[in-house]
């Protein structure tokens, strides 16, 4: 028959298999039985909870995966505001020719897109004053379909050619 030990907690005397191990005791066993370490560890998480809260988060914020985590992140970083200093001295160093490019292309763009414009409202007028006739048939693919005003040369907006819009797709790639 196995002897029993006494709890130094709530006095009753259990089996050893109640209570945990301890290599420093001389029975090798924790004066306290399972059951009244646990309700003792409640009561002190309990009454210390947010230090405890503290002290796990540090050991989450120090533990070596996080280490290693925020020093690369630290390197990226680095490299973010590294990079982002060499993109602002070399903006800043093509400042002009950007402005003189983007005037440039503005420029072009618009001068086209305007022409562009001007031609297509010579001859929506010139359709609707009757100067200029919009076939029915489509003079390419011989389809009766509804006919557009194909301009090669936006300077000269009445010269067209009449075409459905299958075949000015084909031909604009539109």
């Amino acid at each position: 028959m196995e002897t029993l030990k006494k709890c130094s907690s709530c006095k009753d005397k259990k089996l050893p298999t109640e209570f945990h191990a301890c290599k420093t005791a001389k029975d090798g066993l924790y004066t306290r039985c399972k059951a009244c370490t646990k309700i003792q560890a409640a009561d002190y998480y309990q009454a210390n909870k947010t230090k405890l809260n503290e002290q796990n988060k540090w050991r989450r914020y120090m533990s070596k995966d996080n280490i290693a985590r925020r020093k690369a992140r630290k390197e990226v970083k680095a490299f973010y505001e590294q990079s982002k200093e060499a993109n602002k001295k070399y903006y800043e160093q093509k400042k002009e020719a950007r402005k003189i490019a983007n005037k440039k292309h503005y420029e072009k763009r618009c001068l086209i897109k305007s022409k562009k414009s001007v031609a297509f409202h010579a001859v929506n007028h010139a359709v609707k004053s009757g100067s200029l006739i919009r076939p029915t048939v489509c003079p390419v693919c011989s389809a009766e379909a509804f006919n557009v005003a194909y301009q090669k040369d936006y300077t000269k907006p009445l010269e067209v050619k009449w075409m459905c819009i299958e075949c000015y797709k084909s031909i604009c790639g539109k």
